[in-house]
């Protein structure tokens, strides 16, 4: 099967293989079509800058695995990306057992591990349980915690600056900016934790997928204010068990910052679930 380009016409066969958010996060698609006309493999690829490209997704159809279609993708992509002088593919996935494949397979094409960070999860309803247990909660104001979802263009480019603006200073080398695009995101279930004048003081962006709720992102933009994250958690935790579903929440320590905060506001009452793993591909 020879791999293509997935064009505008055939765009409508990716809704049944992508995630909604990765076919709105501004990617191309590289794929092979057989003689029925049906999808059997993608590529998404993301330009992260002018050398380097991001693969948010890749997939083959499982009865044609092993038969070479990701080695026939990655050739092709690895191809036009030289073409563009890109000089290095990454990837990131959830290293666990249901992954093993898809580990073995990059290794094979080259890729090689570039940073890790330990997965946690533990469940919503025990999470505001240690939350809502703690005294010093209770005064917290809501109303300077506002959802993603509410604010405008202009708000959302005034956050990712402010939040740009503290990875950059050389003294806070463990922040790192936000890293998707705000479609990404559940704008239901992220927020923003705001200063009388609306000036934004911190962040958490959450995604969903099924009854797992990944906290993203967590970022204080006051350091002097250790109660900014307590008061962004407490929130999604109040905000999430609203609804009938008691969502299974996610989160991983990139920032370092986050497992003290989880030991802090959860008691230790979470559990390891595998590793974030960002590889690369130098081309």
């Amino acid at each position: 099967m020879n791999v293509s380009i997935i064009n505008s016409s055939e765009k409508e066969k990716l809704k049944a293989l992508i995630p909604e958010e990765i076919l709105s996060d501004d990617c191309f698609f590289l794929g092979t079509i057989d003689e029925r006309d049906e999808l059997n493999g993608v590529i998404a690829l993301k330009q992260v800058s002018s050398h380097v490209w991001d693969i948010p997704f890749i997939y083959v159809t499982d009865f044609l695995r092993k038969r070479g279609i990701g080695h026939d993708m990655l050739i092709s992509a690895k191809a036009l990306a030289r073409s563009l002088t890109v000089s290095s593919f990454t990837i990131s996935f959830i290293e666990d057992r249901t992954s093993a494949a898809l580990g073995g397979f990059l290794k094979n094409e080259g890729f090689f591990e570039i940073e890790s960070s330990k997965l946690y999860h533990t469940r919503l309803s025990a999470a505001l349980g240690d939350i809502s247990s703690k005294k010093q909660f209770s005064s917290i104001p809501y109303n300077t915690v506002v959802p993603l979802s509410s604010l405008t263009a202009a708000k959302w480019k005034q956050v990712t600056d402010a939040c740009m603006s503290l990875t950059r200073a050389p003294e806070n080398d463990s922040y790192f900016p936000i890293p998707h695009d705000r479609s990404y995101y559940n704008g239901e279930f992220s927020f923003v934790a705001v200063k009388e004048d609306q000036t934004p003081i911190g962040v958490l962006l959450c995604s969903t997928d099924d009854e797992i709720l990944n906290i993203d992102y967590l970022i204080s933009l006051d350091p002097g204010n250790p109660m900014v994250s307590a008061m962004l958690i407490k929130k999604l935790c109040t905000k999430a068990s609203a609804g009938i579903v008691d969502f299974e929440l996610h989160f991983h320590a990139y920032n370092p910052r986050i497992l003290k905060i989880a030991d802090y506001l959860l008691d230790g009452h979470y559990l390891l679930t595998g590793r974030h793993v960002v590889m690369m591909l130098r081309l």
